[in-house]
């Protein structure tokens, strides 16, 4: 498994390509289709997140 340290710990799986990078935001699909935003977001892909058997939806929020 893969060293990590912070809040991410616990919840990344070794490698995963999905999970955020340095200065990303994600936010999930749903939570930035409801706020009706004018924001530019990657399109979404999904992630497991740990205790949750079905995949979220998340989108990378563009903020530079």
């Amino acid at each position: 498994m893969e060293a990590t340290t912070g809040a991410w710990a616990s919840m990344r799986p070794p490698a995963s390509a999905a999970w955020p990078t340095g200065g990303e935001i994600l936010a999930s699909a749903e939570t930035v289709e409801a706020a009706g935003g004018d924001w530019q977001v990657s399109e979404p892909r999904e992630i497991q997140l740990k205790g949750i058997s079905e995949p979220a939806r998340v989108v990378s929020v563009s903020w530079r």
